[in-house]
């Protein structure tokens, strides 16, 4: 078995601009600091501070971009909402990343075929945790 490790793995990153890949890229706020990585074939998973208004100004970005062409509406997907660290645990499993035990739950549109980010965001430590998935 052959892994490339320098598409695939944990990867430490001080800023948006060191990590170079357009797939992570479609996804990661560019004022995204201290950002940890775990990049897979399908997806990635991330851990990184940004405050509030950066991430949701960032987001309001992709869907007046890319809104009109998502699978789903902001509205459908209950964008903003506080969720329970049980509704999300799963989603970084197995990273050793310390969860906050709530998080305001926001999403990226939604590809036809599924692709897209779910983002949560602590706001007592402005740390964000997000897991996107493309095809």
């Amino acid at each position: 078995m052959i892994i490339d490790a320098q598409r695939f793995g944990l990867f430490h990153y001080s800023s948006y601009e060191e990590v170079n890949d357009f797939r992570i890229g479609r996804y990661l706020p560019p004022t995204a600091r201290q950002i940890e990585l775990q990049k897979y074939a399908s997806g990635h998973r991330a851990m990184y501070s940004i405050s509030k208004q950066e991430l949701t100004t960032y987001l309001d970005g992709l869907w007046k971009t890319h809104g009109d062409r998502s699978a789903s509406s902001r509205d459908e997907l209950d964008d903003g909402e506080l969720v329970s660290i049980e509704s999300y645990r799963y989603e970084f499993d197995g990273l050793g990343w310390q969860l906050p035990e709530r998080a305001v739950k926001f999403y990226s549109p939604i590809q036809s075929d599924g692709g897209g980010a779910d983002y949560y965001f602590d706001p007592e430590a402005e740390m964000t945790y997000h897991r996107a998935g493309y095809w």
